[in-house]
């Protein structure tokens, strides 16, 4: 925008001049049209090169980075964040499990054993064997499903998918995936199972 700017000053002055009557002649009316016409030209295209630089929202910085992309994929796929911190004892969750859930904001962000309590009776064991394997292992894939209590004492399944890089430091062990509600897919399953063998 400066040189269109520039210019723009330059027409100013001489046109201040030719109206003073310190230029004159037969071009000097001819090139003060010039003048303003290239000047709409320059902010024209500086206008046009500002709006396709912005990838015409003023709010956009460019192209959104591979972070913003994992995040935006996540949120679309109805998936949650888990996060388990080895040496700090803490297991993290998405909120959005604990408003399934009907629990308060932070219900879930708490240590192992306190997350083992919003566990069905029956998932835990196998849920602690597991983080304990993926400690002697120093790290690999967790995956299982389990189900966690709600507010009215109903259960919700979940399935987990989670990675734990591989580190020697056990203490420094982090385990990150994601959590999916599974409820219905169990349920219908449940079904399947129950219901009579139709024969034809």
């Amino acid at each position: 925008m400066i040189p269109s700017w520039m210019l723009l000053i330059v027409w100013l002055l001489g046109a201040s001049m030719i109206v003073t009557g310190k230029l004159s002649g037969e071009v000097v009316g001819s090139s003060l049209i010039a003048g303003l016409v290239l000047i709409l030209v320059l902010l024209g295209f500086t206008v046009t090169q500002f709006a396709f630089h912005t990838g015409g929202s003023a709010m956009s910085l460019g192209p959104p980075s591979l972070v913003q992309m994992k995040s935006l994929a996540v949120d679309g796929s109805g998936t949650h964040v888990f996060q388990w911190h080895a040496g700090r004892d803490l297991i993290t969750v998405g909120h959005e499990v604990e408003a399934e859930l009907g629990l308060e904001p932070g219900a879930l962000n708490v240590s192992v054993s306190e997350f083992l309590k919003h566990m069905h009776a029956s998932d835990r064991e196998r849920f602690r064997l597991l983080m304990q394997s993926l400690q002697e292992k120093k790290g690999g894939d967790f995956q299982t499903d389990f189900r966690l209590r709600r507010h009215d004492g109903t259960y919700l399944w979940y399935e987990l998918n989670a990675q734990a890089a591989p580190n020697e430091n056990v203490r420094l062990l982090r385990c990150v995936g994601l959590l999916r509600d599974v409820t219905n897919l169990k349920r219908s399953h449940e079904r399947l199972m129950h219901a009579p063998c139709m024969t034809a």
